[in-house]
């Protein structure tokens, strides 16, 4: 699955947790594991990145509000400069 080799590149580039982008796609994939009727795992996913994406960006940021109402979190990713 596309959206798991994200989480796990930009894990293993940026840190397991507290990284926005990282948080973000964690979010998305949530999403796609609620779709694939693998709600317990998509609840765990999704639940500690909204958590950790409020405590980074605040209640109110964009990304925090669609990860709340199970939206996607749109990101554009760059390759990142090292």
């Amino acid at each position: 699955m596309l959206e798991r080799a994200a989480v796990a590149g930009l894990g293993g580039r940026l840190g397991r947790h507290h990284h926005p982008e990282r948080l973000a796609c964690s979010a998305n994939l949530a999403l796609t594991l609620d779709a694939l009727g693998r709600r317990d795992e998509a609840r765990r996913l999704r639940s500690e990145a909204v958590l950790e994406l409020a405590r980074l960006l605040g209640e109110d940021h964009v990304v925090v509000r669609s990860v709340r109402e199970l939206r996607r979190a749109h990101r554009d990713l760059e390759p990142l400069a090292v």
